[in-house]
């Protein structure tokens, strides 16, 4: 997020490595997308809890809303994980689907 141009090069330049033609890069495309005032630091903020909203299934079938409710909550333990950091270490074991 430092530098989002610098980065955008260096993926393309792998992605060429892969067989992938190569394309120019539009700097001024790359930077209107990236606001740094919308940056933030994990450091400074406290992920530590996550709000899981309850999911209500709007299904009648009790095996297939259990199914869907197991995938949401699933879902969310992602979500957290990503939220939180923990899905970004090294260990991090992604849940079954």
């Amino acid at each position: 997020m430092q530098n989002p141009i610098g980065e955008m090069k260096r993926i393309s330049k792998e992605l060429v490595k892969c067989g992938l033609p190569k394309r120019p890069i539009n700097a001024g495309a790359i930077s209107s997308f990236f606001n740094k005032a919308f940056m933030h630091s994990t450091s400074s903020k406290d992920h530590s809890t996550c709000v899981i909203p309850k999911y209500q299934s709007e299904l009648s079938d009790p095996n297939a809303k259990k199914a869907e409710e197991d995938l949401y909550a699933v879902a969310m333990k992602v979500y957290c994980d990503l939220q939180n950091g923990a899905a970004y270490k090294e260990n991090y074991s992604w849940p079954l689907l």
